[in-house]
Order: C-alpha cells, then structure tokens, then sequence
C-alpha cells in the first residue's frame, strides 16, 4: 500500500479560525462519496483513509519588488529596507 500527501496552501490572516481537523473530515467524506480502490490482500473493494494531518504557518516574508528589472542597481538596497521593514 503506498500513501498520498497532498498540500493545500491557504491564504488567510491568523483569525480565521481554520480548523485541520474539519478539513481532514471533508476531505475523508469526499473520499467516501467519490473514490475506492481494489486491495489485493483482503480482495475487497475499499475506500483510502485520512491517517493524519499536519497544520502550520509558513514562515516566509513576503516581498515585493519595485520593478521586474533584475539589473537594477537599487534592487537589493530595496530588497534590504523591506526585509528589516518585516522584522518591526
């Protein structure tokens, strides 16, 4: 038997109340609803299962750039301001 890890990335503040546990749970019901598989060891139909979950906040700084000229001569003193603007 192999295992599946699929990743969602979620836009959203930290207040949104975002419930892993809930999501495991829509994801298991659409599995019930829309997927089986054949397994050869008991030579049954069967439905993959949700074995866990794992929830956690990225920890990139986001960064935006003043331009899409990479030659720019100021790019990286921008790119400084914005990164100790991050940390405040």
């Amino acid at each position: 038997m192999r295992n599946i890890t699929i990743t969602l990335k979620i836009e959203c503040e930290k207040d949104a109340e975002i419930n892993p546990l809930h999501v495991a749970e829509e994801v298991q019901a659409y599995l019930d609803a829309h997927s089986t598989y054949f397994d050869t060891v008991t030579e049954d139909y069967r439905t993959p299962l949700i074995k866990g979950y794992l929830m956690e906040w990225d920890k990139f700084t986001p960064v935006s750039f003043k331009d899409n000229d990479e030659d720019s001569e100021d790019t990286e003193e921008y790119n400084e301001v914005e990164d100790a603007a991050s940390y405040t």
